[in-house]
């Protein structure tokens, strides 16, 4: 039985593990309804201090493309974890674990992943968004298509969901790339 102070300890996790785990049933849900976008070919004022997302951006600065995303896992830090990303390691739990179970283990964020063809892409990209509600032109979607990925013409609809900027990546250096976010609540 949990004591009381642990008890404590898992209620700030209890709302945003909520928000997790409804973001990752909506994705394994209807997965084609997500996309990550790929933008900004051109340099930042200073690249090497890009600019801070607006939460009122409602667009992606110079949409590229749209990629399929191919796993969307409720997950928590971890050093002994064996999804290994750039800010560090995570374990991930079931999306049917309770919200009582994701709180204490303390999983308030989903890491999407999406493996992007580099061929296909700009020389340099420098912003990485998340879009839902993703409508394509003739009602396709990035399940339907064989390459999972549309240029931004093809796109007719999105609501922007979350927005990271970067430094330039080269997509010349490898073949494919898998890109990852962590998204926090």
């Amino acid at each position: 039985m949990a004591t009381t102070s642990s008890m404590h300890a898992a209620v700030p996790y209890t709302p945003r593990c909520t928000l997790a785990k409804a973001y990752a049933q909506e994705w394994a849900t209807n997965p084609s309804s997500f996309g990550l976008a790929i933008g900004a070919t051109e340099p930042w004022e200073n690249d090497m201090f890009p600019p801070v997302p607006s939460p009122s951006l409602l667009r992606v600065p110079s949409l590229f493309s749209v990629s399929y995303i191919q796993s969307c896992d409720i997950v928590y830090s971890n050093p002994e974890g064996s999804l290994i990303t750039a800010v560090g390691n995570f374990s991930s739990l079931p999306i049917s674990s309770s919200v009582a179970t994701l709180a204490s283990a303390k999983a308030n964020s989903v890491l999407l992943q999406a493996t992007l063809s580099l061929a296909a892409l700009p020389p340099e990209f420098r912003v990485l968004a998340v879009l839902r509600d993703l409508a394509l032109d003739g009602g396709a979607t990035l399940l339907s298509l064989s390459n999972r990925y549309v240029p931004n013409i093809a796109v007719v609809d999105y609501s922007l969901d979350y927005i990271a900027t970067s430094s330039p990546l080269a997509s010349a250096e490898l073949a494919t790339y898998t890109m990852q976010i962590l998204r926090t609540f």
